[in-house]
């Protein structure tokens, strides 16, 4: 079915309740109120309509990830059924619920759906983080009772930890699986209010969403990382984020203040990124590098005809004409503009000694902005977890009333035309985070950093030889 004829049925529905359902409040009805606990839990028929063509809009014009999704997933198909979820209910929750399910088919971490809303009238946070390490859910920071770093959840309420995870899934939105897995623990929402979590040991623990929570019980990982301990001429620092300005200064003062250092270790662990760190990748880089590979949905009028000349046209079948309609249609119908990487010079760098950065899972988007050149002009030997694997400037709309979504404008690749998104951006030296190290409290990418920085060598490519053979 097209979308317009989608759309239609929408608007149908609506005029078809014009008389049995309220519409209060249409002509404002994409304001926020000041007072969050007065916002309908309705959505009405208006709403939906208004909502739902602009996704159609907007993943239609922008979204550059087509490629990234499955072969057997069909937006058209998946829309179809989102229209008809949404045109039976005017529920806040199931709106967004479907809405969220909907941007979760297009397998990106930079394109999704958002109602704060929706988070504020879900009850309190689940109070715990927990990552997916190879199959198991080890929890890596605690608030609650009874929950420790280091517990491994293998249920949830009777049912098996990758059971509950398969019937929730289909709401978050992630580029890699393993992104997608990190957030559930993150999406209250998805839980309910009390529930009990049964661990690996056999114990249970029961968590009330209602109850506030603990004061925070650290991993290793997210400890005060004391700057001591490091041999002499060795200096650290962390970047928490990019999402502010003063982040980047302070880092790029940083190196300023131990430009003559023979080591500096950069810690890059949790940085979720922000705007990229134009002034810090100047100050570090030493060598020519190629840029990030791009493309982008590339939207011309007569292209989006000549790609649906196929599906409309009513010719017969014979095989020439079908096979020209069909090569039509696989050309035209998803246009991307693609521009290879370009070979970016060194600009007045600050900083020429060794290098040493530390990254995990979480680092993602302005973050790996940093991590690419760094990583393809073997300017830093990086230590810890493949990165996050997603970036892109998103499209981005928002109704003033906590809703919201963004759309995913931009695909990148590594400059010799190798997949980035879903993928992220590997290690030199490999460390995995287990349930022993959080138990006991050690922090073994940190620890990793300090027998490196201990060694003899002289550079950063030195230390790249050495982890080779790690």
């Amino acid at each position: 079915m097209q979308m317009g004829r989608i759309l239609w049925c929408l608007i149908a529905t609506a005029m078809s309740c014009a008389l049995t359902v309220p519409d209060a409040g249409a002509t404002n009805a994409l304001q926020m109120p000041a007072d969050n606990s007065m916002v309908s839990a309705r959505v009405s028929i208006t709403q939906r309509i208004r909502i739902a063509s602009d996704i159609r809009a907007a993943v239609g014009r922008y979204f550059a990830h087509w490629q990234g999704m499955p072969a057997n997933d069909n937006f058209a198909a998946d829309f179809e059924d989102y229209t008809r979820t949404i045109a039976a209910t005017d529920s806040r929750r199931d709106f967004d619920l479907a809405t969220l399910m909907l941007f979760a088919h297009l397998h990106n971490g930079h394109t999704g759906f958002h109602d704060h809303w929706l988070v504020a009238h879900s009850g309190g946070p689940v109070g715990i983080a927990v990552e997916r390490h190879h199959g198991r859910w080890l929890i890596v920071s605690s608030h609650r009772v009874g929950l420790s770093p280091g517990d491994v959840i293998i249920g949830v309420n009777g049912t098996s930890m990758d059971e509950f995870y398969a019937d929730k899934k289909r709401y978050i939105a992630a580029s890699s699986a393993r992104a997608r897995a990190d957030k559930l623990f993150i999406r209250p929402f998805l839980f309910p209010e009390h529930f009990v979590l049964t661990l690996a040991d056999g114990s249970k623990a029961t968590i009330d969403r209602s109850v506030a929570l603990l004061p925070h019980r650290h991993s290793a990982d997210e400890k005060p990382r004391a700057e001591g301990g490091w041999p002499s001429g060795t200096y650290y620092h962390a970047i928490p984020s990019f999402d502010a300005p003063k982040y980047e200064k302070a880092a790029v003062a940083f190196v300023k203040e131990h430009r003559d250092a023979k080591t500096l270790v950069l810690d890059l662990r949790g940085n979720g990124g922000g705007n990229t760190p134009e002034d810090l990748i100047h100050a570090l880089i030493v060598s020519p590098y190629r840029s990030m590979a791009e493309a982008s949905a590339m939207s011309v009028g007569l292209l989006a005809a000549y790609g649906s000349f196929a599906d409309a046209s009513e010719a017969p079948n014979a095989p020439r004409f079908r096979a020209i309609a069909s090569a039509m249609h696989n050309y035209f119908e998803r246009p991307m503009m693609y521009w290879p990487g370009r070979i970016i010079a060194p600009d007045q760098p600050i900083y020429y000694g060794r290098l040493i950065v530390l990254i995990d899972r979480h680092c993602a988007s302005a973050c790996e902005d940093l991590l690419m050149p760094l990583k393809t002009s073997d300017r830093a030997t990086l230590i810890g977890e493949t990165s996050y694997g997603s970036t892109g400037q998103p499209y981005i709309k928002d109704y003033n009333n906590g809703m919201g979504f963004r759309v995913g404008a931009k695909r990148e690749f590594f400059g010799n035309g190798q997949p980035f998104e879903g993928v992220g951006i590997q290690p030199d030296i490999a460390v995995d985070i287990t349930a022993p190290d959080l138990k006991q409290g050690r922090d073994p990418i940190l620890d990793a950093a300090h027998v490196l920085a201990a060694r003899g060598t002289n550079s950063t490519a030195d230390d790249n030889t050495l982890s080779d053979h790690q």
